[in-house]
């Protein structure tokens, strides 16, 4: 229970917690995800989280394999080119291993 009383305690109103039983997940396995718009039904909850993780995934692969946000310059213009051009290959890279693994680019 939440102290209300605490002064530096931030309330944010409601949540819905969503519980998924995802396949190939251990028996009785689940993942519960939280939203805060409490207006979403469970399938829409788990919609924008597949679409939230795949940008999830796609910054850490542009961090960890272009250089994502190791840009040399301050300045924004040089930044703005280093970007287009990680997200250029980036794509790149996607297409040709979604070619070469036929579809399935979790290999």
């Amino acid at each position: 229970m939440i102290d209300k009383s605490t002064p530096d305690r931030k309330i944010i109103g409601k949540v819905k917690l969503c519980f998924y039983k995802f396949p190939n997940q251990k028996k009785n396995k689940y993942k519960v995800l939280i939203s805060t718009n409490v207006e979403l039904n469970a399938e829409e909850v788990l919609k924008i989280y597949t679409q939230r993780w795949g940008i999830e995934v796609m910054i850490k692969d542009l961090k960890q394999y272009m250089g994502f946000n190791q840009a040399m310059s301050s300045k924004y213009a040089p930044q703005i080119a280093h970007l287009t051009i990680i997200c250029v290959f980036y794509m790149m890279f996607c297409s040709l291993k979604e070619i070469i693994h036929g579809g399935n680019i979790s290999e």
